[in-house]
């Protein structure tokens, strides 16, 4: 096997120190994260992080859960980060989480209430009341009056809620442990979580508070670190995007949790429940384009999507669709349903549209200001024309030279296809061994018995000329320079016959050229996350090209589609609402805008911020603060460069010699 460079005797000694660790991963993140400029002197993830010598394994754990949920808002298109405040607001000196029965509470209330928001203003609303009316937390009259009066409160405050009657005992502790006078800081941690308002919890943010509830002596004994490490992140992304201070209209009316009517009406009556419906009357009435309020209206009643989260989603994915698929609300709605087909009969669905982002950051590259990016080609290969199909090409090149891949793809090129597919096809059904191969392509080193020793060890097969059997020749060697084991002389032979079958190798060589450094990763990368997208129905990613043009962006569109497929049982709902609002507007960017949502803005703040994932892999890789920084070290003496391109060259060098050694 070929690689270019091999690490030095000092720094193969400091590498026994990792046997058994997950430096190979650690690696593969730290490449993408200089790739996608995530050690840019503007970016301010890494001084936080790096700036925290003692993280403990709770916090570490919190701490990557807070840039995967973040990083997940972004991608969706909202940028005011309500998760990770929700779980800055649990590390505050004051958040009043101190026991298991308080979180116990604040967990039913936010799981089993219909709206957690209203609950928590009534909450904050029942402690004034109890002072008031002569309940503090001592000298109150007897526990039946406190109890029956807390139920009054509850059955006028909280009438729509199903479950207020489970509450009555545990506001009746809450009362004699932290007194009416403090109820204010639990209404506080109820508001700041930014759970759904009718479906509770999101997955991943239950997991979350799960985790909290598990381990609550290790969240509560270091939530000054958690706090400081939280806050740091959370500003670190506010820097990133760049994003306005002032939220979104949209995002407003989802967390008022406004009714479906555009004219909620005020009432005189002063309960929580009137002073709410006037902030969302006011909220409403900020939305200045008519049409726009009346479509929304229309659109949640008619597509029966029920709760304003997932109409806001909705609306967001459509308008990155129309945006991204040349103004067109026919092809986002041809798109959004292609992807709900896809996911009803493709449990990885998700997964796939992933791996399509991933091939989007990988194969970038163009060859001019105005040519194609690599990834274009991948998708003719597998999408468009004389397709693969779910074939995974070249499965045992992973950490290969880039030079050496093209330069057997070159001497393909210049073969003969009819001449030396017969040849690669008698190798496969002969399962020639390596050992055998080695010795018979030997054989042909003669130039004056070239023409006869190649029908005598390959076949019987004929190549028409002396000047057509050296180019074969050449072949064969490529691929025997290649090759380690059986399997990758086997994997090599097959991933040739396939190009060679659907006549794919101009598109090989016009995408291994655009991969971004000197390693071949990208393009095994991609060559493997197409696997997986081909391995499902694959209309949603035909005719892409087309449809998106110049303007447009394959990262939108597929990050739009991941919208949809959140909540995977109502996806249909959500195509349903972008069909009813979207069709027959005038002209959507002015309706989008008239709601606060720029998907211009949205494009740029996901552009910006792609290196979030490989930062996130990285600590994922690390596992703990006191692995990342002794990998850290180990790449500052060994593959570090002041110049970062050359740096990420020295990485790609490391990683050729894991694969070619078998590191680990």
């Amino acid at each position: 096997m070929y690689f270019s460079a091999i690490p030095n005797a000092t720094a193969i000694e400091a590498l026994k120190n990792f046997t058994n660790s997950p430096i190979v991963p650690f690696y593969e993140a730290l490449r993408e994260l200089y790739l996608t400029n995530g050690f840019d002197k503007h970016v301010l993830f890494n001084g936080v992080i790096l700036g925290q010598t003692i993280i403990p394994d709770f916090q570490w754990k919190e701490l990557v859960r807070a840039l995967e949920n973040s990083f997940g808002d972004v991608k969706n298109g909202d940028v005011y980060f309500r998760r990770i405040k929700g779980m800055i607001k649990m590390n505050e000196p004051d958040a009043l989480i101190l026991e298991p029965w308080l979180i116990n509470l604040v967990s039913m209330i936010l799981e089993k209430s219909e709206n957690s928001k209203n609950v928590a203003y009534s909450i904050r609303d029942l402690g004034v009341h109890l002072i008031d009316t002569g309940y503090p937390r001592v000298n109150y009259p007897n526990g039946t009056i406190l109890r029956k009066a807390i139920n009054e409160w509850t059955s006028l405050e909280l009438s729509n809620e199903p479950y207020r009657a489970n509450w009555t005992e545990p506001l009746l502790i809450l009362h004699h442990t932290i007194g009416p006078e403090n109820f204010n800081l639990i209404g506080d941690i109820l508001e700041a979580q930014p759970w759904k308002t009718k479906s509770g919890m999101c997955f991943k943010d239950s997991e979350y508070f799960k985790n909290y509830k598990l381990r609550l002596n290790a969240a509560i004994s270091n939530a000054d670190i958690g706090f400081k490490l939280l806050s740091g992140i959370r500003n670190a992304f506010e820097n990133a995007t760049a994003a306005a201070k002032e939220d979104t209209l949209l995002n407003f009316l989802v967390h008022a949790d406004l009714n479906d009517l555009s004219n909620v009406p005020v009432s005189d009556k002063e309960d929580r429940n009137s002073r709410s419906n006037a902030e969302m009357s006011k909220i409403w009435s900020e939305i200045n384009n008519e049409q726009a309020k009346t479509k929304f209206v229309e659109a949640m009643k008619s597509s029966g999507i029920g709760e304003l989260e997932k109409a806001k989603n909705a609306f967001i994915a459509g308008a990155r669709l129309i945006k991204n698929l040349g103004g067109s609300v026919e092809n986002a709605n041809k798109k959004c349903e292609e992807v709900v087909k896809l996911n009803e009969v493709f449990p990885s669905a998700h997964e796939s549209l992933n791996s399509a982002i991933q091939i989007l950051l990988k194969l970038n590259e163009t060859e001019s200001a105005q040519g194609r990016p690599g990834y274009k080609y991948l998708f003719d290969m597998y999408f468009e024309g004389n397709t693969l199909g779910n074939i995974q090409l070249f499965s045992s090149s992973r950490f290969q030279n880039r030079y050496y891949m093209l330069q057997l793809f070159d001497t393909i090129q210049k073969s003969v296809a009819d001449e030396l597919l017969p040849i690669i096809q008698y190798i496969i059904s002969q399962r020639m061994s390596l050992s055998k191969f080695r010795t018979n392509v030997e054989k042909l080193n003669n130039d004056l018995s070239l023409m006869t020793a190649l029908p005598m060890y390959f076949g019987r097969f004929f190549a028409k000329s002396p000047p057509r059997a050296v180019q074969i020749r050449e072949v064969l060697r490529n691929i025997n320079g290649l090759s380690r084991t059986d399997e990758d002389l086997m994997d090599y032979a097959k991933s040739i016959a396939a190009i060679l079958k659907t006549n794919n190798i101009n598109n090989m060589i016009q995408l291994t050229k655009l991969s971004r450094d000197g390693l071949w990763l990208d393009v095994y990368d991609s060559l493997v996350y197409v696997f997986t997208m081909s391995a499902g129905p694959s209309d949603t990613f035909k005719g892409l090209e087309s449809m998106i043009g110049t303007t447009g962006s394959y990262q939108e569109v597929f990050l739009a589609m991941q919208t949809i497929l959140e909540s995977p049982e109502t996806s249909h709902l959500t195509c349903k609402f972008i069909k009813e609002f979207f069709t027959g507007l005038e002209d959507a960017t002015s309706v989008v805008e008239a709601f606060g949502v720029n998907t211009g803005e949205i494009r740029r703040q996901n552009e910006v911020t792609t290196f979030v994932n490989a930062l996130i892999q990285l600590l994922k890789a690390s596992e703990s603060r006191e692995a990342l920084g002794r990998m850290i070290a180990f790449h500052g003496a060994f593959t570090t460069n002041p110049n970062a391109t050359i740096s990420a060259l020295h990485i790609a060098d490391m990683l050729e010699y894991f694969g070619a050694t078998g590191w680990n």
